[in-house]
């Protein structure tokens, strides 16, 4: 996964929660240099084209739907190993809803298995202004708690399964990330029971 898809997966989640929010004008502030980066993001939605934005219209009205009905909104992102694109989706997502200020959003993410995070996911949650702080490093499979500033939870990341006990059962939309050329973005709009290890 290069520098670009990380920027292209940046832009897709700051842009859905964004149009879900358009008319508010709200942002949380983050560490300094997560805050100008943020800032920087949502000016460079032009970016986003054709199909892409489709998709993530799609899932803007899924948590724009479940916001207007006061219900939860949580999003499982899923990947083959869990270990480089869903993980970067979840956090920024995440992310997302922290900068607008939506506490009803929660994301997630899964693996068809169970690996280890990779380390360039680390260094460049760093360089755009993260803390991320190793709890068990030197583990097979590290825990990293990734913070985007004080007065927020952190964000714990590491590799796992969709059937994971954290992930949602029910209830929750589900995103697929694939390589950069085919990434599909699939939302649920309908409950949903867990999914088969084979998905």
């Amino acid at each position: 996964m290069n520098r670009r898809s990380h920027v292209n997966l940046k832009f897709l989640f700051i842009w859905f929660l964004f149009i879900t929010l358009s008319s508010s004008g709200i942002s949380q502030k983050f560490y300094s240099k997560l805050q100008e980066y943020c800032v920087i993001l949502t000016q460079e939605f032009n970016k986003i084209h054709g199909e892409r934005k489709d998709q993530l219209n799609e899932l803007a009205s899924y948590i724009s739907e479940s916001l207007t009905k006061k219900e939860p909104v949580q999003i499982l992102f899923v990947c083959t190993n869990n270990s480089r694109r869903s993980q970067f989706a979840e956090i920024w997502a995440q992310t997302a809803a922290y900068y607008y200020g939506l506490k009803n959003i929660s994301s997630y993410s899964g693996g068809i298995q169970q690996t280890a995070i990779n380390y360039m996911i680390i260094e460049s949650l760093k360089r755009a202004g993260f803390s991320v702080t190793a709890s068990e490093v030197y583990s097979e499979n590290p825990v990293y708690l990734v913070s985007p500033g004080r007065r927020w939870k952190d964000i714990f990341v590491f590799s796992k399964k969709i059937d994971y006990w954290n992930n949602p059962n029910d209830h929750f939309a589900c995103v697929y990330c694939r390589d950069r050329k085919s990434t599909r973005l699939n939302s649920s709009h309908i409950p949903l029971s867990r999914m088969p290890s084979s998905a």
